[in-house]
């Protein structure tokens, strides 16, 4: 009688693995030896290069953030930065230019 297994269970533990290895690297716990620094960093571009591949796949083969959404967000968080820029540019050259920091007296 086999074990029931889980359909992903098998690639979920080895990425647990590897996770594992990669923190316990980053952490110094294997070494800090330059090698153990290099192998370090090379596991964490291979980790930052598969959380990028696997929630780009989410994204676009399971629907798991609504794209839309985020862009529409995006727009409107971008517009709203930049009206606040422009208004801080105002307001600064606005003070620049009607107030003397020498004497402390304002223009108008």
């Amino acid at each position: 009688m086999t074990p029931s297994v889980r359909k992903g269970q098998e690639t979920e533990t080895i990425a647990l693995a590897g996770f594992s290895v990669a923190v316990l690297l980053e952490l110094g716990v294997l070494g800090d030896t330059p090698s153990a620094v290099t192998l370090a960093a090379l596991a964490n571009v291979i980790l930052v290069a598969v959380g990028i591949i696997i929630l780009t796949y989410a994204v676009l083969r399971h629907r798991v953030i609504d794209v839309g959404f985020v862009i529409s967000r995006t727009l409107v968080f971008a517009v709203f930065t930049g009206l606040l820029l422009v208004l801080f540019a105002v307001v600064e050259w606005l003070v620049d230019h009607f107030y003397i920091s020498g004497s402390g007296k304002a223009v108008f």
